[in-house]
């Protein structure tokens, strides 16, 4: 029973790390979004170059997100599937991107991506 109510507990950390992420997103709070992540974090994304890897060059990427969109960022994490082990977790998903662009001012279209993370 102990066993499971951690596994639970380390669920709901995820989920709360997420959110605040997802929270910092939306209110461009650079420093929030890299909150999430490790110093030594490797991220495969769908800009050039494909492979970022650790924290500066993964937030480098970030503030070009940031560039992109003006005002608040919207991001959605659809179909969340958390597996927590008793010294390492997973998480995939579907994630939405959407915002309104500098140039035109209207909201662009979403941008779709599946992730995949473990700690």
């Amino acid at each position: 029973m102990a066993v499971e109510a951690t596994k639970q507990n380390d669920e709901a950390e995820i989920q709360r790390l997420l959110d605040n992420g997802i929270r910092a997103l939306h209110d461009r709070n650079i420093e929030g979004v890299m909150s999430m992540y490790a110093q030594e974090v490797v991220t495969f994304d769908i800009v050039p170059p494909l492979r970022h890897i650790g924290a500066d060059a993964l937030r480098k990427l970030w503030e070009e997100v940031f560039s992109v969109y003006q005002g608040p960022i919207y991001y959605e994490i659809h179909d969340l599937n958390i597996t927590v082990g008793d010294d390492v977790a997973f998480i995939h998903s579907l994630n939405r991107t959407q915002g309104t662009r500098p140039i035109s001012g209207c909201v662009g279209p979403p941008a779709f991506v599946r992730s995949t993370a473990s700690g």
